[in-house]
């Protein structure tokens, strides 16, 4: 026993330091100088293999570990995004659609298999025979189609209403009687240019109606017409006792404001029958009739006068006016008593031999800018400073644009506040007109359909707009299946 004992007291420590206790042979942790030291050593050993130099005085490893940490988390992130983004939005397939666009704009028509570049949206629609709105394409699936020669009509309008606001449109019109479109062809008393306005019907607000009184003295070539709410009239020139009677009776005089205007826009104020009075031997005798207040006085023209009330041919109401004027051509007048014209039968209209002015109007001066001939054949007057109402339903606001005309059009300017071409109707057939004031004429209903009108039951659903109005503006070319397939370069 004690042999053994001294014989294990005579082995080196092999393990290590031993505890002070009599327990078993245990390890002293690794401390952090000794890890330090370590990975020092081991960085300046890579230094001395990838450099030569152990001096460590720059640690280019580092910046290039980092590097490659902060590269391929990048990397990672990149990929990550670039595979989302093409999950959410991958490439645009248009499928069968017949009207595509590309990713840089370029319209395609589908045609017997094969894509060909349109020119413009209407081009598109009527070799699509629909108003369809262009589908997106990418550049992949563009390049693995059958691409054909180019068509289309040059010129064509571009800027067409979306198939969402032809089925709005269609969906609040009414197939009924519609107030006209706000459309007026108007000239400016300084400059004598011609404007041709076109307001948009929902929110009308550019063109102001005139009084009934209103009126103004329009001139063409030295012959002068008076034009009111209801059309105009021929004026006489004041060489004769008739002519100057009306003249004054009108209330007309060498400092009467007088506009000056093109026979183009004469042609759109609906003409009235010229002044007129019967020859002196059949004049009527004109009844004034005292009245009192507030009817005031009252005058009678008593047709083919008699000795008794049956030879008379009968008895109509005149304005002061016209009493004058009959007056002043010879017609013998006198003042009776109400019970007198009570004995008179009412005259039939067929035996008026006259037409004169009932009152004096009061004239437009320059101080009106601008006055027009409205939809109607009607006198309105242009406002630069009108605003849309502030409840009108408006999704944007209403922006009034004025394109100034080059060319041989009668119209100088065109005043809108529509900002797409849409389609009209009038005496001659269906147009398109464009914001920049151009009129394409459109081959029949089918084509007007498919360029972008708006369907209510059967029935297309466009602004009825004068022929004297539309034919002020410059012509574009016109917008048919055929054009719109010829081939271009």
């Amino acid at each position: 026993m004690s042999f053994g004992d001294g014989e294990n007291q005579q082995q080196p420590d092999r393990g290590g330091a031993r505890s002070s206790g009599s327990g078993p042979n245990t390890m002293l942790p690794t401390t952090k100088a000794q890890v330090s030291g370590h990975k020092f050593l081991r960085r300046r050993v890579e230094h001395g293999v990838v450099t030569g130099d152990i001096r460590m005085i720059h640690d280019p490893l580092a910046t290039r570990r980092r590097a490659l940490i902060f590269g391929t988390v990048a990397t990672v992130l990149i990929g990550a995004g670039a595979g989302v983004l093409a999950w959410l939005s991958p490439e645009p397939d248009p499928g069968d659609a017949v009207i595509v666009r590309s990713e840089h704009g370029q319209l395609y028509t589908l045609l017997d298999g094969r894509y060909h570049p349109t020119t413009n949206l209407a081009s598109a629609r009527l070799l699509a025979g629909s108003p369809e709105d262009p589908v997106a394409i990418g550049a992949d699936n563009l390049a693995q189609r059958p691409h054909g020669i180019p068509v289309g009509i040059v010129d064509a309008p571009n800027n067409l209403p979306t198939a969402d606001d032809l089925a709005d449109a269609a969906a609040s019109g009414d197939t009924g009687a519609s107030a006209p479109s706000p459309w007026a062809g108007c000239v400016d008393f300084a400059t004598g240019a011609l404007s041709v306005v076109a307001d948009n019907p929902e929110e009308a607000f550019l063109l102001d109606a005139v009084d009934d009184d209103a009126a103004a003295l329009v001139e063409h070539e030295g012959a002068q017409w008076l034009v009111s709410a209801d059309g105009r009239v021929e004026i006489p020139d004041g060489a004769d006792e008739f002519s100057r009677a009306v003249r004054r009776g009108l209330g007309l005089g060498q400092d009467s404001a007088v506009w000056q205007a093109p026979s183009e826009l004469l042609a759109n104020w609906t003409a009235k029958p010229a002044f007129s009075v019967p020859p002196a031997e059949e004049l009527p005798e004109v009844l004034e009739v005292k009245a009192p207040a507030p009817d005031g006085d009252q005058w009678w023209a008593l047709l083919g006068a008699g000795d008794t009330p049956q030879e008379a041919h009968g008895i109509m109401p005149l304005s002061q006016l016209e009493a004058q004027i009959l007056q002043d051509m010879g017609a013998q007048s006198r003042r009776t008593e109400s019970a007198e014209v009570h004995r008179y039968p009412d005259a039939q209209p067929a035996a008026v031999n006259w037409n004169l002015p009932e009152f004096s109007p009061d004239l437009l001066d320059d101080a009106h800018g601008q006055v027009c001939a409205g939809g109607k054949g009607e006198l309105v007057v242009l406002n630069h400073d009108a605003e849309p109402a502030p409840d009108a339903e408006a999704s944007d606001p209403v922006q009034v644009s004025t394109v100034e005309i080059s060319g041989a059009a009668a119209a100088d300017y065109f005043v809108s506040t529509r900002t797409f071409s849409h389609g009209v109707a009038s005496e001659h057939g269906y147009h398109v007109l464009t914001p920049s004031g151009r009129v394409h004429d459109v081959d029949g209903a089918e084509a007007m359909q498919a360029v972008g009108a708006p369907v209510v039951q059967d029935e297309l659903l466009v602004e009825e707009v004068s022929w004297d109005l539309l034919r002020l503006l410059p012509n574009g070319p016109g917008l048919d299946e055929r054009s719109a397939r010829q081939a271009r370069e």
